[in-house]
């Protein structure tokens, strides 16, 4: 690394609920980066387990590493991501969920490419681990990207970012105002849309696969319920900068809206809601069909399953 690369400095920022049982991997890959961030802010939502204990327990072991942990009243992931990004002094935030983990050139990686192409937004591939099947898929974020497209545009018709692969220069994110609180799902590709509206924003694609994402179970009607409502949500709010920007308003709008209910469907089937997962593929198909499902096969629609 050169000078000019150890002078850009991360924060890095790690939302926590309930998270005891797998924090500590996600803390240790952080602390034993090849490029070690300025500081790590852990952001609890309100955990009543042992998360936080386990959070300083683990911090204790890296002294050398700046650290802050917040105990938040609980209020949601994205007034809780707020909270932790309020509190940084870096010149950049990278975000990291405390199920996911970084292999250990992460920082390096997003470095190098912010000397290089000075941008104010840096995204990388992830892959998926599910642990009761042992298997690793990967979501190749940066082939998704089409940078000759409004970024805006792009973003609407595929989100291709994940919070714990996203690394947002800190000016870009307070201009922005940050994740809306009052989302309880989808609150991530919402302050990327917005973003995306920003003059200053400009995107560079790291391809290389750099998270790892833990699946898990958790609520499940609730985590559908909660990313339909909050996916529409989306949808009426940017009704008005599609028909701006796009040169076919009407198309994508449909094709969004089909996406949001077969989307949410899949998800719902997949999880044993077979009756309200059935009709919300049925709905959507009905709005926009699907048929880069039957080009692609039924492997390659699982990817649509992105973290809310």
């Amino acid at each position: 690394m050169n000078n000019n690369t150890s002078e850009i400095t991360i924060s890095v920022v790690i939302p926590t609920y309930f998270s005891e049982d797998f924090v500590e991997q996600s803390l240790v890959s952080v602390c034993e980066q090849t490029y070690p961030c300025c500081e790590i802010i852990v952001s609890d939502d309100g955990s009543t387990d042992q998360t936080v204990q386990r959070v300083r327990a683990v911090l204790a072991r890296y002294p050398l590493i700046r650290h802050t942990v917040i105990e938040n009243t609980h209020q949601g992931p994205g007034a809780t991501r707020n909270s932790g990004a309020a509190c940084a002094t870096g010149d950049w935030i990278a975000f990291l969920d405390s199920d996911d983990t970084w292999q250990p050139d992460k920082l390096e990686q997003v470095a190098l490419a912010i000397e290089r192409f000075d941008p104010t937004f840096v995204f990388h591939n992830e892959q998926i681990y599910d642990p009761a099947s042992g298997q690793h898929r990967v979501l190749p974020f940066t082939s998704w990207h089409n940078p000759s497209v409004h970024p805006f545009l792009d973003l609407y018709r595929r989100n291709y970012l994940s919070p714990s692969s996203a690394l947002v220069r800190r000016t870009l994110f307070e201009a922005s105002g940050g994740f809306e609180p009052s989302l309880l799902s989808a609150q991530d590709y919402e302050l990327w849309l917005r973003m995306a509206l920003l003059p200053e924003f400009r995107l560079c694609a790291v391809d290389r696969c750099l998270t790892t994402w833990l699946k898990r179970g958790g609520s499940i009607t609730t985590q559908v319920d909660r990313r339909l409502r909050a996916l529409l949500r989306i949808y009426e709010q940017y009704q008005p900068h599609v028909r701006a920007l796009s040169p076919h308003p009407r198309r994508d709008l449909l094709r969004f809206k089909g996406k949001i209910y077969s989307g949410c469907g899949l998800m719902a089937l997949r999880q044993g809601e077979y009756f309200s997962g059935a009709w919300n593929i049925l709905r959507g198909n009905l709005i926009w069909p699907r048929l880069d499902w039957f080009s692609k096969g039924w492997r390659c629609c699982r990817a649509e399953e992105l973290k809310s």
